[in-house]
């Protein structure tokens, strides 16, 4: 599926808003760079949203353990959610569900990196 900005911001929100632990896997346009956060999504404004590990709901400064992403950035949306990946078994989309959580939502950023946030089940 791919949703509109609109619906990717409320996905944001609801993440934010509920403080639902994530896992956040970034990699650059050429894939020389891997990074992955668990945590939450810690910031979101117009001109930043922040993933990090930070307890704090809302940090009074930014994060030291942290992923930074310009949403202004973002040129392409998908969401996904477990149950509906192609050529899985049932066990398999299970495992799936269980490692990453049931729901992602996919982000092409316009240097061609990639930013993918998983709803982790892990609380």
């Amino acid at each position: 599926m791919i949703p509109s900005g609109e619906e990717a911001v409320l996905l944001l929100k609801r993440l934010f808003d509920e403080r639902l632990p994530v896992l956040v896997f970034f990699v650059s346009a050429d894939s020389k760079v891997e990074v992955k956060v668990s945590g939450f999504v810690n910031g979101l404004a117009t001109d930043m949203i922040i993933f990090s590990d930070g307890a704090e709901a809302v940090p009074t400064s930014i994060p030291s353990n942290r992923l930074c992403v310009d949403p202004r950035s973002i040129v392409e949306t998908r969401y996904g959610e477990a149950k509906d990946v192609a050529g899985l078994s049932g066990e398999g989309k299970s495992e799936l569900e269980s490692k990453y959580g049931m729901a992602s939502l996919a982000f092409k950023l316009s240097s061609g990196a990639r930013l993918t946030v998983f709803e982790s089940l892990a609380k």
